[in-house]
């Protein structure tokens, strides 16, 4: 490799690279000429950009008469067939191509790993996915399929662990029952300040109820919501 430097009017160094090589012939194995190409590609990306490239020697290649599309390189006097170097560019094409469908696949492959991945996001919020049931079993061990006589036996261990029995209708008389003066609730309406406070201690992010109302919405103007379902109150 010669490096041959001129300065333009300019100032800036521009320099031309000539690259001698002599290539291998076509009887030796493909190990040697994939290191001459290898080790000759390296040389000329080492060059700057901006510099000139010259490549010059003997390339033991036929080119033919054939020059569609080769008259900047090559003349009109070309002899012979092309050598193997066309089975080379096929080898890289194919090379390309093969990288090309391996990426496209890859591509393909993470996109249905992150569809699956949101669908299945998606059905657990929604909570639409399936749930696992664990299996119940009744008091002497026996493995209960049913979904009925699972629910009658959960509500008979939450009867049991509670220590309670359900009361039957006419286990007391609810007549003789007196309501007690000490009320922890007031029977009179809230005041406008005491709904204004309420609003305000509604915690936000919250789903709203069955009126659709966010709390959110309601601490927009609390006075005004105040005055607004104070009356409501009232007639209750």
């Amino acid at each position: 490799m010669i490096s041959i430097g001129t300065i333009p009017e300019d100032e800036w160094i521009l320099q031309s690279i000539v690259t001698t090589c002599y290539a291998p012939t076509e009887d030796t194995s493909d190990d040697i000429e994939d290191d001459f190409y290898n080790a000759l590609t390296s040389s000329l990306t080492r060059i700057e950009r901006g510099d000139i490239k010259i490549l010059m020697g003997d390339f033991n290649a036929k080119i033919g008469p054939n020059n569609n599309g080769l008259k900047s390189i090559m003349g009109r006097h070309g002899v012979g067939t092309w050598s193997n170097g066309t089975a080379r560019d096929e080898h890289k094409e194919l090379c390309k191509m093969v990288k090309k469908s391996a990426r496209n696949d890859k591509r393909k492959f993470l996109d249905r790993l992150a569809e699956n991945a949101e669908s299945q996001i998606i059905s657990q919020l929604t909570g639409s996915c399936h749930r696992r049931t664990q299996p119940v079993r009744d008091p002497d061990g026996r493995l209960l399929t049913d979904d009925e006589a699972q629910l009658q036996r959960w509500r008979q261990h939450f009867m049991e662990i509670s220590c309670t029995k359900q009361p039957s209708s006419t286990q007391y008389n609810f007549s003789s029952i007196v309501p007690s003066n000490n009320l922890r609730i007031s029977p009179t309406a809230p005041s406008i300040r005491e709904i204004k406070d309420a609003i305000r201690k509604l915690k936000r992010n919250k789903a709203a109820g069955d009126d659709g109302i966010p709390a959110e919405l309601l601490q927009i103007n609390t006075q005004l919501m105040a005055e607004t379902l104070h009356p409501h109150f009232n007639n209750i």
